[in-house]
């Protein structure tokens, strides 16, 4: 028995996959099938790390695995959104539109409950986080609010 390599499985971090896709400023507009990784445990409430918590929290760079079993290390500012594949039940009608570089249109809706008095799509476009939550059809994406150029409200 190796005494090193039973330290080094002790102080292993367990992570969990979550099966994403990507959009990337330097894929031409095309989404990648990619693989996260997030921790067992959330340093902000019981039960594993949210994608939404790996976006907006720790270091700028991640690891990501892709669909070819790729794994490469993404700089986070590099990703213009981050789509869940889960899908989630949830009713909205603050729809917007986001536009990009290059006047790439998305339609999405704010589905989290937003205080009375910050209830605004501003208030929302302003909070403290890089990747905002929204609901695209039945899916929850991150939009990395520092590439969008525009936002239109289309309901409120």
């Amino acid at each position: 028995m190796n005494p090193d390599k039973d330290v080094l499985t002790l102080l292993k971090i367990t992570k969990i996959e979550k099966k994403v896709e990507i959009l990337l400023k330097s894929s031409n507009m095309n989404l990648e099938k990619a693989t996260l990784f997030v921790s067992e445990y959330s340093p902000f409430h019981s039960g594993p790390e949210t994608v939404e918590e790996l976006l907006n929290q720790g270091p700028s760079f991640i690891p990501v695995k892709f669909s070819d079993g790729v794994f490469r290390i993404l700089n986070k500012k590099q990703l213009i959104f981050v789509k869940e594949l889960e899908p989630i039940e949830k009713q909205t009608d603050r729809l917007i539109q986001f536009h990009f570089d290059g006047n790439l249109p998305l339609q999405a809706a704010i589905f989290e409950p937003l205080p009375e008095h910050y209830g605004r799509t501003i208030d929302f476009l302003n909070s403290g986080r890089t990747f905002l939550p929204v609901l695209y059809g039945t899916y929850r994406i991150y939009i990395n609010k520092n590439n969008v150029v525009k936002v239109e409200e289309l309901s409120s």
